[in-house]
């Protein structure tokens, strides 16, 4: 069982992953990911990270959503580190799936 499992993450796409993910964050040079996290056999994948606003998140999403490489694009925690919600450090958590 434990030889399937390295199985599975040696054939995952890591590096067109990393890659679609690259190129998306090139974009967006204001949002900072701190881990990806990858479920293998689901083929799903949390992005957890940092940006200054929630208009830069918003727009990092949504170029995740339009890439052909991703599926299901989702924001699915986000909270403001600062007492104005729009401006000031916020934190968030993507899932999503590789295609």
């Amino acid at each position: 069982i434990k030889l399937q499992k390295w199985i599975s993450y040696l054939n995952f796409p890591w590096a067109p992953l990393l890659e679609g993910i690259g190129k998306i964050k090139t974009t967006e040079p204001q949002v900072f990911i701190l881990s990806i996290i990858a479920d293998v056999n689901k083929k799903q994948i949390d992005i957890t990270g940092e940006t200054e606003t929630f208009s830069d998140l918003n727009s990092f999403v949504l170029k995740l959503n339009e890439s052909k490489l991703f599926k299901d694009v989702a924001l699915v925690s986000h909270q403001s580190k600062s007492t104005d919600q729009i401006n000031g450090a916020q934190t968030y958590l993507i899932k999503l799936f590789i295609i």
